[in-house]
């Protein structure tokens, strides 16, 4: 279940971040999907890093 989170929340806090940075601070329309691809590059390193702490932790079980 953490992993869909993971996946999840990325995008969505790229996306409140630029929408955030649009509005407050000025910042060109084109930012958005800039921030939420970061958000997206972002939850797929968080998830590789918790299959890889998954994996190393059943290989110590073993």
């Amino acid at each position: 279940m953490l992993l869909p989170l993971i996946l999840l929340s990325g995008p969505l806090a790229g996306y409140v971040l630029g929408r955030l940075a649009i509005t407050k601070l000025g910042v060109p329309n084109a930012a958005l999907p800039v921030l939420v691809g970061l958000g997206i590059v972002a939850s797929g390193i968080q998830s590789f890093r918790l299959i890889k702490q998954i994996q190393q932790s059943d290989m110590d079980k073993k």
